[in-house]
């Protein structure tokens, strides 16, 4: 059986933010906010490192970002794409380490959609709702 072992503390607090698992047993922290409601969301990232179990600061976003639940996902080639909190998508590129903005846009700010990778360099974004909470049988392809 697994127990815990012990307890880290991240860099900063965050509510409904999300997490990808990147090479080398590290994982990218993404987004959130500093209260239940999103008032202050984040565009920032941490990386925890499992073998130092620490966490730093990574690349920062274009924009604040929460609801990210499942609209994260890594793709083939290491790159992220972060789907959800915003108008329009981002990719972190693995080999810069930095934030790009994806061209187009979702229509809207989307909350909770999902992102799941189709190959090395695609995903498939499908649903989520909107600021008014109104659902979105829209699907989306980055690549």
């Amino acid at each position: 059986m697994k127990r815990i072992t012990s307890r880290q503390n991240a860099v900063v607090a965050r509510y409904k933010a999300a997490a990808v698992t990147l090479p080398g047993g590290r994982a990218l922290v993404i987004g959130g906010a500093a209260d239940v409601e999103g008032a202050q969301t984040f565009a920032s990232t941490e990386i925890f490192d499992a073998r130092t179990g620490r966490f730093t600061a990574g690349p920062s976003m274009s924009s604040g970002r929460y609801k990210l639940v499942d609209s994260t996902v890594r793709l083939g080639n290491g790159d992220v794409v972060v789907a959800g909190g915003a108008p329009r998508p981002e990719i972190l590129n693995a080999a810069k380490g930095e934030f790009q903005t994806v061209e187009g846009t979702l229509g809207a700010t989307r909350l909770f959609l999902t992102a799941t990778a189709l190959g090395p360099r695609s995903a498939l974004l499908a649903g989520g709702y909107d600021r008014a909470i109104r659902p979105t049988a829209q699907a989306w392809l980055i690549g």
